[in-house]
C-alpha cells in the first residue's frame, strides 16, 4: 500500500465533508461531491514501483504474471503501466469503456468479466491494484 495525502484536497465527498452533510443550513452543492482537476501523470510511475516492489518482496518477477486487474481509471495510463511492467494489453483487461469508472471495484469487476471469458490455470499469479482519492494506492498477489 502507498500514500500521499499531498492531494487530499483534489477529491472531497461531499465538499462540506462528512461530518455536516446532515446539518441544516447545508447547501444541496455542498452536498455533492467535488473534483479539482490535478497533474496525475504520475499515475503509471507510481503504479508500476508499487507492483515491482510487492512483487519482489515475495521473489516474483512482472513476468511472471499472468494478469494484472487494475483501476479503470484511465486506458492510457494503464497502458503506461503495462509497458513500465514489461508487457502489454494483453496480460490486463480494459472494463472502462463498458461500465465507465467504477471507482476502487473495478479491478474486481475486470475479473468477473475475463472469468467470463476464461478461466485461470492453477498457480498462476495475478495482480489487483487500485487508486483512491486522496491518493492511495493497493496492491494485491493473488496465486489462483
Amino acid at each position: 500500500m502507498f500514500t500521499d495525502d499531498a492531494y487530499y484536497w483534489s477529491i472531497t465527498m461531499p465538499a462540506c465533508g462528512i461530518s455536516k452533510i446532515s446539518k441544516e443550513g447545508v447547501s444541496n452543492e455542498d452536498r455533492k461531491m467535488v473534483w479539482k482537476p490535478f497533474d496525475f501523470s504520475f499515475l503509471s510511475v507510481k503504479w508500476s514501483e508499487l507492483i515491482t516492489n510487492l512483487l519482489s518482496d515475495h521473489d516474483y518477477r512482472p513476468e511472471e504474471v499472468s494478469h494484472y486487474f487494475m483501476s479503470q481509471f484511465s486506458k492510457a495510463d494503464l497502458e503506461l503501466t503495462m509497458q513500465r511492467l514489461g508487457t502489454d494489453m494483453r496480460n490486463t483487461i480494459f472494463i472502462g469503456d463498458k461500465y465507465g469508472y467504477t471507482g476502487c471495484t473495478s479491478p474486481i469487476m475486470a475479473l468477473d468479466d475475463k472469468l467470463n471469458s476464461e478461466q485461470f490455470k492453477e498457480d498462476e499469479i495475478i495482480v489487483f491494484c487500485s487508486v483512491a482519492s486522496g491518493y492511495s494506492m493497493t496492491a494485491l498477489i493473488y496465486k489462483w
